[in-house]
Protein backbone atom coordinates (compact mmCIF):
# COMPACT_ATOMS: atom_id res chain seq x y z
CA UNK A 1 0.00 0.00 0.00
CA UNK A 2 2.88 2.95 0.82
CA UNK A 3 4.61 1.65 -1.80
CA UNK A 4 2.08 2.01 -4.36
CA UNK A 5 1.35 5.02 -2.85
CA UNK A 6 4.95 6.36 -2.57
CA UNK A 7 5.00 5.10 -6.53
CA UNK A 8 1.90 6.98 -7.67
CA UNK A 9 3.55 10.27 -5.96
CA UNK A 10 6.42 9.73 -7.68
CA UNK A 11 5.09 9.60 -11.08
CA UNK A 12 2.55 12.71 -10.40
CA UNK A 13 5.44 14.98 -9.36
CA UNK A 14 7.52 14.18 -11.81
CA UNK A 15 5.13 13.94 -14.77
CA UNK A 16 3.56 17.81 -13.20
CA UNK A 17 6.51 19.44 -12.55
CA UNK A 18 10.13 17.67 -12.84
CA UNK A 19 9.37 17.09 -16.22
CA UNK A 20 9.29 20.47 -17.72
CA UNK A 21 12.76 21.44 -16.47
CA UNK A 22 13.86 18.96 -18.42
CA UNK A 23 12.58 19.84 -21.95
CA UNK A 24 12.95 23.18 -21.24
CA UNK A 25 14.89 25.72 -23.15
CA UNK A 26 14.24 28.84 -21.60
CA UNK A 27 17.33 30.55 -19.71
CA UNK A 28 18.49 29.17 -16.65
CA UNK A 29 17.17 32.14 -14.31
CA UNK A 30 13.79 32.13 -16.19
CA UNK A 31 13.44 28.61 -14.43
CA UNK A 32 14.79 29.64 -10.94
CA UNK A 33 12.68 32.68 -10.79
CA UNK A 34 9.67 30.18 -11.77
CA UNK A 35 10.43 28.38 -9.12
CA UNK A 36 10.33 31.14 -6.39
CA UNK A 37 7.00 32.49 -7.52
CA UNK A 38 5.41 28.93 -7.93
CA UNK A 39 6.54 27.40 -4.56
CA UNK A 40 5.46 30.80 -2.64
CA UNK A 41 1.78 30.17 -3.88
CA UNK A 42 2.01 26.74 -4.26
CA UNK A 43 2.95 26.71 -0.29
CA UNK A 44 -0.33 29.28 0.61
CA UNK A 45 -3.95 27.58 1.62
CA UNK A 46 -5.28 29.31 -1.46
CA UNK A 47 -6.86 26.23 -3.32
CA UNK A 48 -7.99 27.38 -6.41
CA UNK A 49 -6.73 30.14 -7.09
CA UNK A 50 -3.03 29.56 -6.83
CA UNK A 51 -2.71 29.27 -10.82
CA UNK A 52 -4.12 32.32 -10.97
CA UNK A 53 -2.21 34.01 -8.70
CA UNK A 54 1.12 32.77 -10.73
CA UNK A 55 -0.53 33.91 -13.63
CA UNK A 56 -1.17 37.27 -12.43
CA UNK A 57 2.78 37.48 -11.23
CA UNK A 58 4.10 36.73 -14.72
CA UNK A 59 1.51 39.34 -16.64
CA UNK A 60 2.98 41.74 -13.46
CA UNK A 61 6.80 40.65 -13.76
CA UNK A 62 6.74 41.31 -17.58
CA UNK A 63 5.51 45.28 -16.89
CA UNK A 64 8.22 45.95 -15.72
CA UNK A 65 10.49 43.40 -17.85
CA UNK A 66 11.08 40.62 -15.80
CA UNK A 67 10.65 37.15 -17.10
CA UNK A 68 9.97 33.61 -15.36
CA UNK A 69 8.71 30.25 -16.77
CA UNK A 70 5.09 30.60 -16.67
CA UNK A 71 4.37 27.01 -17.01
CA UNK A 72 6.81 25.73 -14.30
CA UNK A 73 5.29 28.53 -12.21
CA UNK A 74 1.89 26.76 -12.57
CA UNK A 75 3.47 23.12 -12.29
CA UNK A 76 4.49 23.77 -8.66
CA UNK A 77 1.10 24.43 -7.67
CA UNK A 78 0.96 20.27 -8.28
CA UNK A 79 2.52 20.52 -4.89
CA UNK A 80 -0.37 20.88 -3.01
CA UNK A 81 -2.37 17.72 -4.55
CA UNK A 82 -5.13 15.22 -3.26
CA UNK A 83 -2.58 13.09 -1.61
CA UNK A 84 -0.94 15.95 -0.37
CA UNK A 85 -3.23 18.08 0.78
CA UNK A 86 -4.11 16.88 4.43
CA UNK A 87 -0.16 16.83 5.39
CA UNK A 88 0.52 20.34 3.78
CA UNK A 89 -2.38 21.79 5.25
CA UNK A 90 -2.03 20.84 8.43
CA UNK A 91 1.65 21.92 8.42
CA UNK A 92 0.10 25.53 7.49
CA UNK A 93 -2.03 25.12 10.46
CA UNK A 94 0.07 24.05 13.34
CA UNK A 95 3.28 26.59 12.07
CA UNK A 96 0.40 29.23 11.98
CA UNK A 97 -1.07 28.04 15.93
CA UNK A 98 2.76 28.47 17.21
CA UNK A 99 3.72 31.61 15.34
CA UNK A 100 0.36 33.09 17.06
CA UNK A 101 1.65 31.06 20.17
CA UNK A 102 4.85 33.28 20.10
CA UNK A 103 3.12 36.44 19.59
CA UNK A 104 0.74 35.76 22.89
CA UNK A 105 -2.57 34.55 21.24
CA UNK A 106 -4.47 31.79 22.17
CA UNK A 107 -5.77 29.41 19.34
CA UNK A 108 -7.86 26.45 20.65
CA UNK A 109 -5.73 23.45 17.86
CA UNK A 110 -7.53 21.43 15.59
CA UNK A 111 -6.20 17.63 15.38
CA UNK A 112 -5.25 16.14 11.97
CA UNK A 113 -8.18 13.61 11.84
CA UNK A 114 -10.70 16.43 11.47
CA UNK A 115 -8.75 17.64 8.24
CA UNK A 116 -8.98 14.38 7.43
CA UNK A 117 -13.08 14.00 7.62
CA UNK A 118 -13.39 17.47 6.10
CA UNK A 119 -11.35 16.33 3.01
CA UNK A 120 -13.36 13.41 2.88
CA UNK A 121 -16.82 15.26 2.86
CA UNK A 122 -15.48 18.12 0.59
CA UNK A 123 -14.62 14.75 -1.91
CA UNK A 124 -18.29 13.25 -1.73
CA UNK A 125 -19.65 16.76 -2.54
CA UNK A 126 -18.20 17.21 -5.82
CA UNK A 127 -15.82 19.83 -6.91
CA UNK A 128 -17.55 22.76 -6.97
CA UNK A 129 -19.74 22.15 -3.54
CA UNK A 130 -16.64 20.38 -2.61
CA UNK A 131 -14.44 23.35 -3.44
CA UNK A 132 -17.33 26.03 -1.29
CA UNK A 133 -17.21 23.57 1.72
CA UNK A 134 -13.60 23.51 2.16
CA UNK A 135 -12.83 26.80 2.06
CA UNK A 136 -15.71 27.41 4.60
CA UNK A 137 -13.47 25.10 6.80
CA UNK A 138 -10.77 26.87 6.11
CA UNK A 139 -12.13 30.05 6.71
CA UNK A 140 -14.41 29.39 9.60
CA UNK A 141 -12.26 26.90 11.40
CA UNK A 142 -8.95 27.43 10.63
CA UNK A 143 -8.74 31.04 9.42
CA UNK A 144 -5.69 33.22 10.05
CA UNK A 145 -3.33 30.46 11.50
CA UNK A 146 -3.13 28.63 8.41
CA UNK A 147 -2.83 31.24 5.86
CA UNK A 148 -0.47 32.98 8.25
CA UNK A 149 1.46 29.06 8.49
CA UNK A 150 1.46 29.08 4.65
CA UNK A 151 2.74 32.34 4.29
CA UNK A 152 5.79 31.76 6.87
CA UNK A 153 6.74 28.48 4.81
CA UNK A 154 6.30 29.56 1.68
CA UNK A 155 8.40 32.85 1.88
CA UNK A 156 12.10 30.51 3.10
CA UNK A 157 11.03 28.02 -0.05
CA UNK A 158 10.64 30.95 -2.19
CA UNK A 159 14.14 32.04 -1.85
CA UNK A 160 15.51 28.78 -1.49
CA UNK A 161 13.69 27.44 -4.90
CA UNK A 162 15.56 30.38 -6.71
CA UNK A 163 19.08 28.82 -6.10
CA UNK A 164 18.50 25.35 -5.95
CA UNK A 165 16.93 25.34 -9.33
CA UNK A 166 19.70 27.24 -10.93
CA UNK A 167 22.03 24.70 -9.65
CA UNK A 168 19.85 21.25 -10.23
CA UNK A 169 19.01 22.39 -13.69
CA UNK A 170 22.51 23.52 -14.91
CA UNK A 171 23.71 19.90 -13.34
CA UNK A 172 21.57 18.24 -15.86
CA UNK A 173 22.17 20.19 -19.06
CA UNK A 174 25.88 19.73 -18.55
CA UNK A 175 25.17 16.00 -18.54
CA UNK A 176 23.06 16.56 -21.75
CA UNK A 177 26.24 18.43 -23.06
CA UNK A 178 28.99 15.57 -22.06
CA UNK A 179 26.47 13.47 -24.01
CA UNK A 180 27.11 15.34 -27.20
CA UNK A 181 30.54 16.00 -26.30
CA UNK A 182 30.43 19.77 -26.34
CA UNK A 183 31.21 21.75 -23.84
CA UNK A 184 28.23 23.50 -21.18
CA UNK A 185 29.11 27.01 -22.74
CA UNK A 186 28.36 25.78 -26.45
CA UNK A 187 25.28 23.74 -25.27
CA UNK A 188 23.64 26.79 -24.27
CA UNK A 189 24.89 28.50 -27.04
CA UNK A 190 22.82 25.53 -29.53
CA UNK A 191 19.71 25.23 -27.26
CA UNK A 192 18.96 28.36 -24.90
CA UNK A 193 16.14 30.06 -26.61
CA UNK A 194 17.08 34.01 -26.52
CA UNK A 195 15.10 36.34 -24.98
CA UNK A 196 13.62 37.07 -28.72
CA UNK A 197 12.95 33.78 -29.16
CA UNK A 198 10.86 32.89 -26.07
CA UNK A 199 8.87 35.94 -26.71
CA UNK A 200 7.84 34.31 -30.13
CA UNK A 201 7.67 31.14 -28.49
CA UNK A 202 4.66 32.18 -26.24
CA UNK A 203 4.79 31.72 -22.28
CA UNK A 204 6.11 28.36 -21.44
CA UNK A 205 5.71 27.35 -25.16
CA UNK A 206 8.88 25.15 -25.88
CA UNK A 207 10.74 24.85 -29.55
CA UNK A 208 11.20 21.64 -31.40
CA UNK A 209 14.23 20.32 -29.26
CA UNK A 210 13.40 17.28 -27.20
CA UNK A 211 14.94 15.57 -23.76
CA UNK A 212 14.37 12.46 -22.64
CA UNK A 213 16.01 10.82 -19.84
CA UNK A 214 18.88 13.44 -19.93
CA UNK A 215 19.65 12.71 -23.84
CA UNK A 216 19.08 15.05 -26.09
CA UNK A 217 17.04 13.65 -29.43
CA UNK A 218 17.89 16.98 -31.72
CA UNK A 219 20.58 19.35 -32.26
CA UNK A 220 19.74 22.79 -32.70
CA UNK A 221 21.28 24.19 -35.66
CA UNK A 222 24.24 26.43 -35.52
CA UNK A 223 23.20 28.80 -38.13
CA UNK A 224 19.73 28.92 -40.01
CA UNK A 225 21.15 27.32 -43.28
CA UNK A 226 21.44 24.19 -41.18
CA UNK A 227 17.97 23.49 -41.38
CA UNK A 228 17.00 24.09 -45.00
CA UNK A 229 20.16 22.18 -45.69
CA UNK A 230 18.34 19.37 -44.18
CA UNK A 231 15.05 19.90 -45.51
CA UNK A 232 16.35 20.23 -49.36
CA UNK A 233 18.13 16.91 -48.33
CA UNK A 234 15.37 15.30 -47.16
CA UNK A 235 13.14 16.12 -49.99
CA UNK A 236 15.65 15.74 -52.80
CA UNK A 237 15.44 11.99 -51.34
CA UNK A 238 12.00 11.89 -50.61
CA UNK A 239 11.40 13.26 -54.65
CA UNK A 240 14.05 10.70 -56.17
CA UNK A 241 11.95 7.77 -54.44
CA UNK A 242 8.65 8.72 -55.65
CA UNK A 243 10.38 9.59 -59.48
CA UNK A 244 11.39 5.61 -58.81
CA UNK A 245 7.63 4.77 -57.78
CA UNK A 246 6.23 6.46 -60.55
CA UNK A 247 8.32 5.22 -63.23
CA UNK A 248 8.02 1.81 -61.92
CA UNK A 249 4.03 2.18 -62.01
CA UNK A 250 3.96 3.43 -65.42
CA UNK A 251 6.26 0.18 -66.62
CA UNK A 252 3.22 -1.69 -65.35
CA UNK A 253 0.76 -0.56 -66.79
CA UNK A 254 2.08 -0.23 -70.08
CA UNK A 255 2.80 -3.53 -69.66
CA UNK A 256 -0.84 -4.40 -69.23
CA UNK A 257 -1.88 -2.30 -72.12
CA UNK A 258 0.64 -4.34 -74.70
CA UNK A 259 -0.84 -7.23 -73.30
CA UNK A 260 -4.74 -6.75 -73.50
CA UNK A 261 -5.33 -6.31 -77.33
CA UNK A 262 -4.02 -10.10 -77.39
CA UNK A 263 -6.14 -10.99 -74.92
CA UNK A 264 -9.26 -9.77 -76.97
CA UNK A 265 -7.51 -11.03 -80.36
CA UNK A 266 -7.72 -14.69 -78.68
CA UNK A 267 -11.35 -14.07 -77.53
CA UNK A 268 -12.18 -13.65 -81.05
Amino acid sequence: MFESFTRSLKTLVDDKILRHFRESHHPIEELGMASAVGLFWALTPLVGFQMLLVTANWVLFRAFRLHFHLVIGVAWVWLSNPFTMVPMYYSFYITGYYFFSILGYAIEPISAATFGVVLDEASALGMTQGLIHWMKFMIYQLGWPMLIGGFVLGVPASIAGYPITVYFVRRFRMRSARQLGISYEEWEERFVLHRGEVARSGPGVENSHEFENGEVKARAAKTPEEPVQAVRDSTGTTKAAGSKARKSTSKKKAARRAANPKKKRAAS
